[in-house]
C-alpha cells in the first residue's frame, strides 16, 4: 500500500501535473462564473474556489517550474 501513496504523491508534485491541474481548475472556475452571470445570479459555489484554488496553483507551478530551470541552468555554469 505504501508504494501505491509513494507513486501517486510523486505523479501529484509533479511540477507539470501541477501547471495541468491548475489549468484545468481554472476553466472549471471561468466555466461556472460566466454561467452565473449569464444566468443572471452569483451564487458562490465550491466551483468558484476550484478556479481560486486554480490561479494560487499556477502560480506555484510556474514559481516550481522557474527554479528547476534555473537550477539546471546554475548547474551548468559550473
Amino acid at each position: 500500500m505504501k508504494p501505491a501513496i509513494a507513486l501517486v504523491r510523486m505523479i501529484i508534485n509533479n511540477r507539470y501535473v501541477k501547471l495541468l491541474i491548475s489549468i484545468i481548475l481554472i476553466i472549471i472556475g471561468i466555466n461556472q462564473i460566466t454561467r452565473d452571470i449569464s444566468s443572471g445570479e452569483l451564487k458562490f459555489n465550491q466551483n468558484h474556489f476550484f478556479g481560486i484554488y486554480g490561479v494560487f496553483l499556477i502560480i506555484d507551478a510556474v514559481f516550481s517550474i522557474l527554479e528547476g530551470v534555473v537550477g539546471v541552468e546554475e548547474n551548468r555554469k559550473r
